[in-house]
């Protein structure tokens, strides 16, 4: 499968975005590829055969310092240093080359490591990645990043679901995305970075910046990023923003799988029923982006804008409950439960 099509079907499952949106990201990114990063990629890396090629045949790592190289190097085009052209067009190609970034981050980019060149490439990507790149998030690129997993990360759990694609289509649908996604920003603010290894923290309304240039990730220029670890110690936080995910203190399940979540979230138990049958209707196991889409075009009309406006306000009253902390992603995984 092609990046173009694994794009446009990430996009199908970004339901806030409008169709004309959809659309029109598909084309900037097409033709971001084919008039500005084919080039430039065979510029860097002469042995390469263009952009999608070189992403496709890299591994997890590789492929986000190489979408961060490139994205800084967008970022020196909108300054008009190495090519000029319509602002507006280089515009929209970035905004489509950040909502890849988004992909990348949300659902990943699948890696066939074919290719004579790969590991000849791989190494100069890394090469040329940690002599450029300032591999500097600040507070904007940080919440894209987050914001993007919250909203696609659905989870199934036996007695009541989470499908938040779903309630993400329902509240752009019935004018209540803005609200959701103030809801999320306000709990990603309280979320815990730990800046030594006895547990002091700092909030995300806080930071400014992460900084991953150095051997151990810099939050604000001065205070080195620790991760919590199994042992209920800290370790020097080490990686990428890949490597960045974020915890669940309290895990959600033991948030919502239980009788009185099921009474204090009835518009969210409501769905997940007829969410859930619909995909056991279909032998779907798990939630996926596609049965999410499918179940908003074929029943998405059920559900009201009395009913979403509640089912916006029980997400308040879940998020509120919600307690994150930054905590590296290797550590997460081996916890019984899920990270964002």
């Amino acid at each position: 499968m092609n990046l173009l099509t694994l794009f446009q079907r990430y996009l199908l499952s970004v339901n806030e975005l409008i169709s004309g949106s959809k659309k029109s990201y598909v084309s900037y990114l097409k033709g971001l590829i084919e008039k500005v990063l084919d080039s430039e990629v065979k510029t860097v890396f002469p042995a390469s055969d263009g952009f999608e090629s070189t992403l496709l045949s890299l591994d997890k790592k590789k492929q986000e310092q190489f979408l961060l190289l490139f994205d800084s190097r967008l970022s020196e085009m909108l300054k008009g240093k190495p090519i000029t052209g319509p602002l507006k067009t280089l515009s929209n190609y970035r905004s489509a080359y950040r909502k890849l970034l988004e992909m990348y981050y949300s659902d990943g980019i699948p890696s066939n490591r074919g290719g004579q060149n790969r590991a000849a490439i791989a190494s100069s990507v890394s090469r040329t990645y940690k002599a450029v790149s300032n591999k500097l998030f600040d507070k904007s690129d940080l919440n894209r990043v987050y914001l993007s997993r919250l909203k696609t990360q659905d989870r199934r759990y036996a007695m009541i679901s989470l499908p938040i694609r779903l309630i993400w289509s329902l509240a752009r649908q019935h004018g209540e995305s803005k609200t959701l996604k103030a809801i999320m920003l306000r709990t990603l603010d309280n979320m815990k970075y730990f800046v030594d290894d006895s547990g002091s923290a700092l909030r995300h309304r806080d930071v400014k910046n992460l900084d991953f240039s150095k051997p151990c990730i810099i939050v604000n220029g001065k205070y080195k990023l620790f991760t919590p670890t199994a042992k209920a110690s800290f370790a020097e936080f080490k990686g990428s923003m890949r490597d960045v995910s974020i915890d669940h203190i309290v895990s959600l399940e033991n948030l919502l799988n239980n009788q009185a979540a099921i009474s204090a979230y009835p518009r969210l138990k409501e769905l997940s029923d007829g969410f859930v049958s619909f995909l056991n209707k279909n032998g779907i196991k798990g939630i996926t982006s596609k049965a999410s889409t499918e179940y908003f075009q074929t029943h998405g009309n059920r559900y009201d804008q009395a009913f979403v406006t509640g089912l916006v306000n029980e997400m308040a009253i879940l998020f509120d409950k919600m307690e994150f902390q930054a905590m590296q992603t290797r550590l997460n995984s081996s916890k019984n439960k899920n990270a964002w």
